[in-house]
């Protein structure tokens, strides 16, 4: 195997069949991006590491799954993006304190079949968006993308709290309306995006 050239999708199908020098040369490759992806959610260096590691050994471990053709960043991004939400959660909940956004996002597992229903379905939702007006899709990016605080997206777009509100309700719309045309992709994935739509509107 040619450690120069190779790329993700051939060290994907290496590792697949068994390959641990493949597996190797993915892990050095990716192990500190992951890890500085967990630490911006954990705020702990040695958490993000354990974070990181135990994502590589779940992907090694359900190496049979993986498809024969499968860019493998992606899937380790969403996979330690989802067990460090799931670590978040784990505090939250011996602090008795719950948000209904970490119970979403850290409820999806990691699992190749999960990953790419999710994927699908995240293209549908991206789609959507681009399909809002423009003064639509500014609020809902800036607000769910960005995290911009209402008064913080009245001060940069000179629009009131109230067409923010309005806007953000047509934006969900939008996203709802796109989702209900393919639940068909998995209903499992259908059902928690559609809660996130509830989200978005109840947190408005």
């Amino acid at each position: 195997m040619n450690r120069e050239h190779i790329n993700d999708t051939q060290l994907t199908l290496q590792i697949k069949k068994g390959n641990e020098l493949a597996f190797r040369q993915l892990f050095n490759k990716y192990y500190q991006e992951l890890v500085k992806r967990s630490y911006q959610l954990l705020k702990d260096e040695d958490e993000a590491k354990d974070t990181a590691q135990e994502v590589f050994v779940a992907f090694w471990n359900n190496r049979i799954k993986l498809p024969e053709k499968m860019e493998a960043l992606p899937y380790l991004k969403r996979a330690v993006i989802n067990r460090s939400l799931n670590r978040i959660k784990a505090k939250s909940r011996r602090k008795n304190v719950g948000e209904e956004a970490l119970n979403y996002v850290g409820s999806t597992d990691d699992s190749p079949e999960t990953f790419y229903e999710v994927n699908e379905l995240e293209k549908i939702v991206y789609q959507a968006i681009d399909s809002m007006p423009e003064k639509c899709r500014q609020v809902f990016m800036l607000c769910r993308m960005e995290d911009f605080s209402h008064d913080q997206i009245s001060q940069k777009l000179r629009i009131s709290k109230k067409t923010i509100e309005t806007q953000m309700r047509r934006a969900l719309q939008i996203v709802k309306q796109a989702i209900l045309k393919h639940k068909n992709l998995g209903l499992l994935i259908f059902a928690e995006l559609l809660r996130v739509g509830m989200f978005l509107v109840v947190n408005i």
